[in-house]
């Protein structure tokens, strides 16, 4: 593994990732969490929860009628909704 992929080059699973699966002869499998604030790019949008309505829904998918910006490893994304759009 290397790091930013979600296990760093000892083996310890990176902030912002889940891993599961592995055993003595198959590495793990490692999935960016969604909800947490941080930004890997798996997901379209992470605002650092997981409530419906606020740009950024559950899912981490970006709602009709909102734009999100800004996230990264270290910040959440910011959602802002699209003026005159009417979702």
């Amino acid at each position: 593994m290397k790091n930013g992929d979600g296990c760093d080059d000892q083996c310890e699973i990176e902030p912002g990732y889940e891993c599961y699966n592995g055993n003595s002869e198959n590495a793990d499998t490692c999935y960016e969490i969604c909800g947490d604030g941080l930004d890997f790019f798996e997901w379209p949008c992470d605002d650092g929860n997981v409530i419906n309505w606020d740009g950024c829904d559950r899912l981490c998918n970006i709602e009709n009628g909102w734009t999100c910006t800004g996230g990264t490893n270290t910040s959440p994304d910011v959602c802002d909704e699209i003026p005159g759009d009417c979702w």
